[in-house]
Parts: structure tokens; sequence; C-alpha cells
């Protein structure tokens, strides 16, 4: 079987280049709004970031400064606590909770 060459007329080749560069137009232009779209998106994540950035270093000063105080607060390290003495007798050993259950032990 013979081959045959279709021989593509200069309307053909025109309309063939029309299509290609409306095709590449519309890529073109698709490529600037994606563009456009990723700087803007940049742009926000680098704000978010710093937002969280100045957020954390607040909270790691105010942390710092919390750990401070509470490191301040209590009895001086090596000192013992004082031992609780009753309300109601004022002994040691037992709190007014328990003077009762106290007193009828030591009667025993």
């Amino acid at each position: 079987m013979a081959k045959h060459r279709r021989r593509h007329s200069r309307k053909d080749i025109g309309d063939y280049a029309e299509d290609l560069g409306t095709f590449l137009g519309n890529v073109e232009a698709n490529v600037k709004d994606w563009s456009a779209e990723r700087n803007q998106i940049g742009e926000r994540l680098l704000h978010i970031r710093d937002s969280a950035t100045r957020l954390l270093t607040e909270l790691g000063h105010q942390f710092e400064e919390g750990r401070k105080k509470a490191a301040k607060r209590g009895r001086p390290a090596g000192k013992k606590r004082a031992k609780s003495r009753c309300k109601i007798c004022g002994t040691v050993g037992h709190n007014a909770r328990g003077h009762a259950k106290w007193k009828a032990a030591k009667k025993k």
C-alpha cells in the first residue's frame, strides 16, 4: 500500500499557529495568576511565622518570670518544715481533726 502524504495548506498551518498561540497565551496567564497567588501565600506564611515567633518569645519571657517567682516562694533550701501543732491542745504530732482520736489513744 502506498503512503499518501497530505499536504497542509497555509490555512491549516495558520489555524494551527493561531490555536497554539491562544493556548500558550492561556498558559502564560495561568502561570502569572499562580505566581501572584504563590507570592501572596508566601507573604501570609511569613506574617504567621513572625507572629508565632513573637508570641513564643513573649511566652518564654513570661515563663521565666513565673519560674523565678516560684523559686523565691517557700522556705529556703535545706530548712526543714516546722511540725504542725494541734490548735486545741497545742501539742505536736496531731491536728485538730485528729485530736479526739489522739486523746482516746493516749488514755489507753
